[in-house]
């Protein structure tokens, strides 16, 4: 390494760099002999060949160390009563998937059914921003059995869902 390079990484680092064996090339100037330059550059190549064998070491070190990370979790653990109601959400959400809505928006999926939701089948069901919501709500709350609506309002739903669009045949688009 050259004194120069050397003097900006001890002024950079917290001093943790080992030169080892490596000796500070002094670079000849423009009226050295050739000896001068080939003995500043075989110590320029040794330092380099000790810098790759560093290297080498440090990603392997690094690949141990990421084959040690512990894996993170994906998705939350479910409740049980949930959990119950996965096959029959995941039947429901493959054929909604495939009859009513392809790319449902991800937002209302985790949404309550309003009291008096806008009837999907109507003409004004597109007036508004805020009647479009209702009548998707209120289509998706008639397509999924009574027995899973409290199971609707929750992640598990929305990631489940989500996860049947992602099978749906490409034959069917």
């Amino acid at each position: 390494m050259s004194r120069l390079s050397a003097q900006v990484l001890d002024s950079d680092s917290d001093n943790d760099f080992d030169e080892g064996d490596i000796k500070p090339a002094s670079i000849p100037g423009p009226n050295a002999s050739k000896g001068e330059f080939m003995e500043a550059l075989k110590v320029l190549q040794l330092e380099v060949q000790h810098l790759r064998k560093e290297n080498r070491a440090l990603k392997e070190n690094n690949k141990v160390l990421l084959a040690e990370k512990p894996k993170r979790k994906r998705r939350v653990e479910a409740p049980d009563e949930l959990v119950a109601h996965k096959q029959t959400i995941s039947l429901y959400a493959r054929k909604y998937s495939m009859t009513v809505e392809m790319f449902p928006d991800s937002e209302l999926l985790t949404k309550k059914r309003p009291d008096s939701p806008m009837p999907f089948n109507s003409h004004d069901r597109y007036k508004t921003a805020s009647t479009q919501e209702s009548a998707f709500l209120d289509e998706l709350y008639a397509h999924f059995p009574e027995r899973v609506h409290r199971a609707m309002e929750s992640v598990y739903f929305k990631d489940l869902v989500h996860h049947m669009f992602r099978f749906v045949p490409m034959y069917i688009i």
